[in-house]
């Protein structure tokens, strides 16, 4: 029997894989404490908060002007979730 070529810990397993309540946008995820969706950046270790929201795509549109208005240099890097 061959050994398995990598070896993960439950650590590792948590976050290669996209967790059961996240978004499929950039930036977008899923608080089951506040049942609403977040939007958030992160930013050379920092977070950049845009606010609690109850739509997903509500929350993806939030990220997407916090970009453009706080980080506009960082647009073509990072994508916006709507193109306009």
């Amino acid at each position: 029997m061959r050994p398995p070529l990598v070896s993960l810990t439950h650590r590792n397993n948590s976050t290669t894989g996209a967790a059961k309540h996240s978004s499929s946008f950039k930036g977008v995820w899923w608080n089951k404490r506040s049942k609403k969706w977040h939007s958030e950046l992160k930013f050379h270790g920092k977070s950049v908060f845009f606010g609690r929201y109850d739509s997903e795509v509500a929350a993806a549109k939030a990220v997407d002007a916090g970009l453009v208005s706080q980080f506009p240099l960082l647009v073509p890097d990072r994508g916006l979730n709507f193109r306009e």
